[in-house]
């Protein structure tokens, strides 16, 4: 049997036992209890704690847990100088490390503060606020094989205060709370997370059902705070083309933070746009990062997080509070960071939409403007309306409109609105202020400070704007010119929407001023046109030179609206301009003589350019011709007909506030062509009436002449056709004599014979008979002679009467053979009986199948003649030329002349071997008047009647020549 003392102990650990277990259950039930009553999880770690301390009746209780991922632990519960103490979280020492090793209980009962050292390596050092304890009984909160945490029994008075029974207990009560406290956290964050998803859902359907971005933003800011139940927060929108937040909403910061521009690192939105991460800063006023720009914020706490769309940063969230004692857990970063996404879709889709409602305004206000403006085709009223749509689109104080001139690469103000001064007529070159510097880059341009910009041109030195927004008016690749919109309120900054709009603006407003100045362009080309036409008729109706010339000074001057003029003809051959009329120059030009590059006239006509200039007094080239006139501006072009100059005209104008410009040069370079053809057709008008009354004079002489040639002519070939019958006759003549005295001495011998006769005897008589009948028998034979050369000499005379006479010029059937021998023959005789005869081999190769030819026989008879006496000619240069050389002549001149017949035609070929006909002067040889002969040895006038006589026979004349000779081939058709 047991004995009393060993009873009294089994019941004393039985009763230590259940006390432990009721311990036990009494957790559970204080964790379950406070389930129940929806308790949160801080009260329930204050009632476990308070039940620790009740039952174990410490001075200092404390449980707290761990966070391993940032390796901290954080107290839950802290009992000590009998007041609930908080403190914020440290890193978890080497004491903490120990037990989440071990998983077991560690007890120090006896030099806590050695043993504490010994365990962590550093000194000992109380949680703020505390004492360090004399005892410490640690017990793990084990969850399986996890150290959640634990429960710490502390006696800050004296050492060995904890018994094993306490150990125990401890042990039981951390087991137990730690299934209930791991409960009541799972149940906390179920139902944490079922309230995060409903607000989130209703946060969700508020935002959702805002789609003015106004409104939405500062919903979002406003559900943010409700939401995580802090003091307050702000939103910022990026600006991803310029890399900066922009604050849209701001609450409770102790500052007004709305309007506030951050760059990326700037701050903790900076911070946060940059690095696209989460941030908590639980010490604000002491972060190193914060901006300046928020000096004045009274906040203690911040939580960002970024506000992202796929991977497009929409802007920052910011939460923030105010209480010291109040910090940002990871549950408030996770929950922001759910809220996070659903306010990025919905500030975007608020910006999808006003965007689309703000185009849609834009679009239906572009195309009313364009409208409008396509309405107005007078470019003056345009310009105007342009500037006018400007400000009433953007709704901006004023703007002014540039037009570019391409030629002087110059910008000039046609139209201003509101900028303080008036700037219309003011002129810009490239890159100089605004307007310039927009020219030059083709870029746009957003001036936020225009007062304090670098690059303003001193021509603005006046006007009060503030800020300044241009872009370029651009037609394809054509700069039309330069758009500006002004404000003058330092409160009002151009944006990028701002921009957008001028842009989409721009080219509407550069089409429909291109339009009016083509429209207004061809408006007044018709106007020239017409002018041009009126002009043309009026200058064409004048054939009188000297009205026509101060006609065309007029006319010039009325086209152009200009004072007045005048005009310079040009001489060649001088190489001088002679003033010819002048109009309203202050002086009198008219006579006035200019050398080529002398003044503007004598510049113009020197270079065959049109010239301008504008300050004509001061001008350096100005004539001392001139020094009287008070010209102030000239233009000047050059009269041309094609490429010679025919004069030079001037418009001029007295006014200093009237400029010449490319317009007016455009339309007198039109004139000037018009006018030089009238001028010239005058001019040529006048000398062919002059050249016509000499023309008559002139075709009298030379008709005159021609006769005079002709008979000369005719008068040479009868010479050498007189001189080759007078050789021909010579024959005859010389038979007929010689016949004649022998016929005498024949007589006479019969005159003795018959008186001989008588004295004879009868034989003699016989014999004398006989003899005198010989002697009449050769009588008769030479009469017969003498007849037949009588008869030939006959034919000569008939033949050179005809061919002086002419015949009847009709055609009749030739022998050719017997006409091309005869005058063959008749041109030699004459080349011989010449003053200059040479020895000539005569070759006649006639083709005895040739019968009759139809031709003109006194006609044909000098085609023969010139043919043959200008191939004599050719060899006579020829045997001169042979005979002056050193070698000597071994030449012998040869003339041969055929008759072909062929099929349809017969040819006669005068061939030579002279020295030939040159090239260069082939072309000309048939020409009337040409010849090669020296001084009057020559008329020019024989091949080229001899071609006409060929020609009239229905032939044609060919030659041939190098230098062995020429031959010349006439063709003749049959006769039928």
């Amino acid at each position: 049997m047991k004995s009393s003392e060993q009873n009294q102990n089994e019941l004393g650990e039985a009763a230590q036992a259940l006390i432990r277990h009721e311990a036990e259950l009494k957790v559970i039930n204080i964790v379950q209890e406070a389930l129940l009553s929806g308790v949160e999880t801080d009260e329930i770690y204050r009632l476990v704690g308070d039940y620790i301390r009740n039952i174990f009746d410490v001075q200092a209780v404390t449980i707290s847990t761990f966070d391993y991922k940032h390796a901290e632990e954080q107290f839950q519960y802290i009992y000590e100088n009998e007041q609930q103490i908080s403190s914020p979280p440290r890193p978890i020492d080497n004491l903490r490390r120990k037990l989440i090793r071990s998983k077991e209980l560690i007890l120090i009962n006896e030099d806590a503060e050695e043993r504490f050292a010994e365990i962590t390596g550093k000194p000992a050092e109380p949680v703020p606020g505390t004492k360090f304890p004399k005892s410490m009984l640690f017990a793990p909160l084990l969850l399986g094989e996890r150290v959640n945490g634990y429960v710490s029994l502390q006696n800050i008075d004296r050492e060995h205060a904890f018994s094993d029974h306490h150990v125990n207990m401890l042990k039981r009560m951390a087991n137990s709370a730690t299934i209930a406290l791991e409960s009541a956290r799972l149940f906390e964050s179920e139902k944490r997370r079922a309230d995060e998803q409903k607000a989130l859902l209703d946060t969700m359907t508020d935002l959702s059902s805002k789609l003015e971005l106004r409104n939405l933003l500062d919903a979002v800011v406003e559900r943010t705070v409700s939401l995580l139940g802090v003091t307050g927060g702000e939103l910022a929108i990026y600006y991803e083309n310029v890399e900066e937040l922009e604050v849209v909403s701001s609450h409770k910061l102790g500052m007004s933070s709305v309007g506030t521009r951050l760059a990326l690192g700037e701050g903790v939105m900076g911070k946060v746009a940059e690095t696209r991460e989460s941030i908590i800063i639980d010490d604000y006023p002491h972060w190193n990062g914060r901006s300046e720009k928020y000096e004045e914020a009274t906040v203690s706490g911040v939580m960002a997080v970024p506000l992202i769309v796929g991977t497009q940063l929409v802007g920052i969230l910011v939460s923030v509070h105010k209480k010291t004692d109040r910090k940002f857990s990871e549950n408030d970063l996770r929950l922001l960071n759910m809220f996070a996404p659903l306010a990025a879709t919905a500030i975007e889709n608020a910006r999808l939409f006003e965007a689309e409602r703000k185009r849609a305004d834009e679009q239906q206000a572009l195309l009313d403007t364009m409208k409008d403006l396509s309405s107005k085709l007078e470019l003056n009223k345009l310009l105007d309306s342009v500037v006018e749509r400007t400000f009433s689109l953007l709704g901006v104080t004023g703007g002014e409109l540039a037009i570019y001139d391409e030629e002087s690469q110059e910008l000039e103000v046609v139209s201003s609105r509101n900028l303080g001064f008036n700037s219309v007529g003011t002129r810009l070159k490239h890159g100089e202020g605004v307007m310039g510097k927009v020219a030059e880059s083709r870029e746009p341009v957003i001036i936020r400070d225009y007062q304090h910009w670098e690059g303003r041109s001193e021509k603005y030195q006046d006007t009060t704007v503030r800020g300044v927004m241009a872009v370029p008016l651009m037609t394809g690749d054509q700069l039309v010119g330069t758009l500006v919109s002004i404000h003058l309120d330092e409160d009002r900054t151009f944006q990028e929407n701002d921009l957008r709009l001028l842009n989409m603006f721009a080219p509407l407003a550069a089409t429909a001023i291109e339009n009016a100045r083509i429209f207004e362009a061809e408006r007044k080309r018709a106007d020239e046109q017409k002018a041009l036409l009126d002009t043309m008729s009026d200058l064409s109706s004048k054939l009188e030179l000297r009205l026509l010339l101060d006609s065309v000074v007029e006319r010039a001057s009325s086209l152009l609206e200009v004072t007045g003029g005048e005009l310079a003809i040009y001489h060649e051959d001088r190489k001088e301009l002679e003033v010819v009329s002048s109009h309203n120059l202050g002086m009198q030009s008219v006579g006035t003589c200019l050398s080529l590059g002398e003044g503007v006239m004598g510049k113009v006509a020197e270079t065959r350019e049109p010239i301008i200039v504008r300050d004509y007094q001061n001008w350096q080239g100005r004539s001392e011709k001139y020094q009287q006139t008070t010209v102030r501006a000239v233009m000047a072009v050059p009269l041309m007909v094609g490429d010679q100059l025919v004069g030079t005209l001037v418009s001029i104008h007295l006014d200093s506030d009237r400029t010449f410009g490319n317009d007016d040069l455009r339309l007198l370079n039109m004139f000037a062509p018009l006018a030089a053809t009238a001028i010239e057709n005058a001019r040529l008008f006048d000398t062919t009436n002059r050249l016509l009354e000499e023309a008559e004079d002139r075709t009298r002489e030379l008709k005159q002449t021609q006769q005079q040639l002709v008979m000369q002519e005719k008068l040479a070939s009868l010479g050498q056709l007189t001189a080759g019958i007078a050789h021909e006759i010579k024959n005859p003549l010389n038979f007929v004599i010689n016949f004649s005295d022998l016929t005498s001495e024949l007589v006479e011998d019969i005159k003795q014979g018959l008186a001989e006769l008588s004295l004879n005897d009868n034989g003699q008589f016989e014999m004398r008979k006989a003899d005198l009948s010989e002697l009449l028998s050769d009588i008769s034979e030479n009469m017969a002679k003498i007849q037949n050369h009588g008869s030939r000499a006959d034919r000569i005379v008939k033949s050179m009467l005809q061919h002086s006479r002419g015949g009847s010029g009709e055609l009749e059937a030739t022998n050719l053979n017997l006409l091309v021998r005869e005058f063959t023959n008749l041109a030699f005789h004459g080349m011989r009986a010449s003053t200059n005869p040479i020895n000539v081999s005569i070759e006649l190769d006639l083709d005895e199948q040739i019968k009759k030819v139809k031709l003109v026989r006194e006609d044909f008879s000098r085609v023969l003649l010139n043919l043959i006496n200008n191939a004599f000619d050719a060899m006579k240069v020829k045997l001169s030329a042979e005979k002056k050389s050193a070698t000597g002549s071994a030449y012998k001149p040869t003339l041969t002349v055929k008759t072909i017949g062929l099929e349809d035609k017969v040819q006669i070929i005068v061939e030579d071997n002279g020295p030939g006909i040159p090239k260069e002067i082939h072309e000309s040889i048939l020409q009337p008047f040409f010849t090669t002969k020296k001084g009057t040895e020559g008329t020019g006038l024989g091949l080229s009647i001899t071609h006409d006589i060929v020609e009239a026979h229905g032939g044609s004349l060919e030659f041939d020549s190098s230098d062995s000779g020429t031959t010349f081939t006439v063709n003749l058709n049959k006769i039928p």
